[in-house]
């Protein structure tokens, strides 16, 4: 009998549908899936020792922390138009991010992802292939972060939440894919990043959607969801000035842009209007100053979703 070869890894995720093989994601991660049972112990007096048992629920098999990753792509492989959503878009989906395509001005169409306003749907899954076996986690929540260091392809990655079954299927793997190179967005020295309409000198950069995700356990219900999110982006710079320092002081609300790479003519935009600054953290890089600011990204009123948006596509 051979050892499963943890290499043979292929992920498919598909939003408010059963997922297929058609649904192949990209990832860049040795995806690892860990169901955990609901059990618990009792023990039974019956005049002798060691009597410990253990119960168990088969109905309540949980996975938590599923995390795939990848990189953030160009959404258009030839530069004449928008001729495919972003390849992560219906992971984008699966972690209450709403999409919407503008094609109103050809040649110039664009894709925005921001938080959802609406209930999210529980019936969303992901597969897991690993050299023949499949763990199929349903209903699930993603939680997503994106990470980008300048001089590197820019990073994301979800962490699914959901519930499964406590052994794989066997199940062949289905064709991966492989992320092609092309249409990496890598984060250069002439990409931007603006904090109140001023450019700085940023070396890194990180955000997390924050989603605060429950378990729904009871008679007649059985799923996850999400009841909120405290969305952060962390900016980490050279210190130039005490501008920011000042503004975390006052508790002022700036916005901040990240306007990053053109492959094709196309880029990646993260735009918060919002951005109220939580912390300010000093520290040193290269015999430099840097500055790293926490943001808490606020809407515009306590009603709107309007904490964050991710754009692909044309940035004008």
């Amino acid at each position: 009998m051979s050892l499963y070869d943890s290499k043979k890894k292929v992920v498919a995720v598909k939003h408010d549908g059963n997922v297929t093989s058609d649904d192949v994601v990209y990832n860049t991660e040795g995806t690892q899936v860990q169901p955990s049972m609901k059990t618990g112990s009792y023990q039974s007096f019956d005049g002798g020792q060691g009597s410990k048992s253990t119960w168990r629920n088969s109905d309540q098999v949980t996975c938590e922390g599923v995390t795939v990753k990848s990189y953030i792509e160009a959404n258009d492989t030839t530069g004449v138009a928008l001729d495919t959503l972003p390849s992560w878009s219906e992971v984008f989906k699966t972690c209450a991010l709403e999409e919407t395509v503008d094609t109103s001005t050809p040649g110039s169409e664009f894709i925005v992802y921001s938080p959802l306003a609406t209930a999210l749907s529980n019936a969303s899954q992901v597969a897991v292939w690993t050299d023949g076996n499949k763990d199929l986690i349903s209903g699930i929540v993603g939680n997503y972060k994106v990470n980008g260091v300048v001089g590197e392809p820019i990073m994301q990655e979800v962490a699914y939440t959901g519930y499964t079954a406590l052994v794989p299927t066997v199940d062949s793997n289905p064709s991966g894919a492989s992320v092609p190179s092309e249409t990496l967005i890598i984060l250069k020295s002439t990409d931007t990043v603006t904090i109140d309409g001023v450019s700085y000198r940023v070396q890194s950069f990180d955000f997390d959607q924050g989603n605060k995700i429950e378990n729904f356990y009871a008679l007649g219900l059985k799923q996850y969801d999400k009841v909120d999110f405290e969305a952060v982006l962390n900016v980490t710079m050279f210190r130039e000035d005490n501008v920011l320092i000042e503004a975390f002081q006052t508790g002022e609300r700036v916005p901040v842009v990240i306007n990053a790479g053109s492959v094709n003519g196309k880029s990646f935009q993260f735009t918060a209007s919002q951005a109220e600054i939580e912390e300010a953290s000093r520290g040193t890089s290269q015999d430099k100053e840097t500055l790293t600011i926490k943001f808490s990204l606020q809407p515009s009123s306590g009603i709107a979703y309007d904490h964050y948006e991710m754009r692909y596509g044309f940035i004008a």
